[in-house]
């Protein structure tokens, strides 16, 4: 979600990074419909799907301290550009696989190069 020069990322109180709400495909699922769904599940708002921006692949060992430690991982990830209401209040429900709570922030597109996280 992107809105008046800001866009929408995720951070828990362990890891020292913003990242896209998110979530898993569930079997006979669309792409579509799943991050409408997890979306909701996050925010408590149902988003509407813009348009599929780009797909990011990535290899990687999980973190310490995660359900995925030590594990070699492959994800494939679909990123949707999500239309919605501005100004409508988000809610931060969403627990990480790992038990952690997540907020939900609004970050400055023209600043995200000089974040510390």
């Amino acid at each position: 979600m992107i809105d008046n020069g800001k866009v929408l990322a995720v951070q828990n109180d362990r890891d020292r990074y913003y990242y896209p709400l998110s979530g898993a495909i569930q079997h006979g699922e669309s792409a579509e419909e799943a991050v409408i769904r997890e979306i909701f599940e996050e925010t408590g708002i149902e988003f509407e799907v813009d348009h599929l921006a780009f797909v990011h692949e990535n290899l990687f060992i999980g973190n310490t301290n995660s359900i995925l430690e030590g594990l070699r991982c492959h994800e494939v990830t679909f990123y949707f550009l999500m239309n919605w209401i501005p100004g409508t209040r988000l809610s931060d429900n969403s627990i990480t696989c790992g038990g952690l709570l997540e907020h939900s922030v609004w970050l400055e597109i023209s600043k995200l190069n000089k974040l510390d996280r």
